[in-house]
């Protein structure tokens, strides 16, 4: 699988397409999402300088990969997993900070409260970075959970 990570800390130069495992099955709790699209936010470029370097999991190790949200579809559904299914578009808040790290990855293993329905959204995949993605994951979770 390919990602856009960092090697070392830098300027824009520092990103590179790496190529990685694959991730594993979604463990009970959690979706496997295939990346269409993925948000480029200021907080971003913390993780490519270094800024964030002592917010990284201890057991973070490069390349470090950044994106904090993302648009998709599901692979693959974990046990004890309700309102997905395979195919289902969605989108998701994604913690760069993790081992695993963040959105710029083709595919994602994210725990299923951080994924919501993308209700055809992803026909205009840059829908979801409009207004920055939060704002339309936000009103998109708000609906689900009945904010």
């Amino acid at each position: 699988m390919r990602v856009v990570g960092v090697i070392e800390f830098g300027g824009p130069e520092a990103l590179q397409v790496v190529e990685v495992p694959d991730p594993p099955a979604p463990r009970a709790g959690y979706v496997k999402v295939r990346v269409h699209a993925a948000t480029v936010n200021p907080t971003d470029t913390y993780m490519r300088n270094g800024s964030y370097r002592p917010l990284l999991a201890a057991d973070a190790a490069p390349p470090y990969v950044p994106g904090m949200d993302a648009a998709g579809v599901v692979l693959e559904v974990g046990d004890g997993v309700e309102g997905f299914a395979v195919g289902d578009r969605v989108m998701a808040v994604v913690m760069p900070t993790r081992p695993e790290g963040g959105a710029y990855a083709e595919q994602l293993v994210l725990p299923a409260g951080a994924v919501v329905p993308a209700f055809g959204l992803l026909e205009a995949v840059s829908k979801g970075t409009l207004d920055g993605g939060h704002g339309v994951l936000g009103y998109h979770y708000g609906k689900q959970n009945a904010l």
